[in-house]
C-alpha cells in the first residue's frame, strides 16, 4: 500500500468536522513510527493538508478527533 493511499482516506473522513475549536490550526499527532501532520481550512471546513514525517505508519485508521 501506498503512502498516498493511507493519508487520501483522511480528506474524505474529517470533511464534515465544522468544529474544532479546541484544535490548533496545525495539529500533530504522534504515532509510534513518526508524526502525523494535519492543517484544517477552518473557512472551507476542509482538510487541505495530510503528511507523514516517516513512511513506516503501519495503520492511520485508528484516529479519533473530538470536538
Amino acid at each position: 500500500m501506498s503512502l498516498s493511499s493511507k493519508i487520501a482516506p483522511i480528506g474524505r473522513d474529517y470533511q464534515h468536522l465544522t468544529r474544532l475549536s479546541w484544535v490548533q490550526r496545525n495539529l500533530h499527532l504522534s504515532t509510534r513510527s513518526g508524526a502525523l501532520s494535519l492543517e484544517y481550512d477552518f473557512h472551507e471546513k476542509a482538510l487541505f493538508s495530510a503528511f507523514v514525517a516517516t513512511e513506516e505508519i503501519s495503520s492511520i485508521n485508528n484516529i479519533i478527533i473530538r470536538c
